[in-house]
């Protein structure tokens, strides 16, 4: 399968690593397609791993998996075009469980 991997931190290189270690083509994306940490990892695990833009990755993944820090998560989803999932409130984008009062499983709660 191809997945994209959204960042290059402890996170994403490690799933990351164990998706390319267990048959996957992974692409890992960050803001620049020579990003230093995911030419590292790619150099590391072969054929099956590679490195790209946020955007570039998204495009070529199946599944695409959010590794992003806190911080730069909006940018990441941004640049690849994310949009709300069908039932959430759209003044209410990306926010995460903790910032709304609902329940995880509740209508508009991740």
């Amino acid at each position: 399968m191809k997945i994209a991997v959204l960042g290059t931190g402890m996170v994403g290189n490690a799933l990351g690593t164990k998706l390319v270690q267990r048959g996957h083509e992974v692409t890992m994306g960050s803001r620049t397609a020579n990003n230093e940490a995911a030419q590292k990892w790619a150099s590391s695990l072969g054929e099956r791993a590679h490195t790209a833009t946020f955007q570039d990755a998204a495009t070529f993944g199946e599944i695409v998996i959010s590794c992003t820090g806190g911080m730069h998560s909006m940018e990441a989803l941004e640049a690849v075009g994310a949009e709300p999932l069908p039932w959430q409130n759209p003044d209410r984008r990306f926010q995460s469980a903790s910032a709304r009062s609902g329940r995880i499983g509740d209508p508009g709660v991740l």
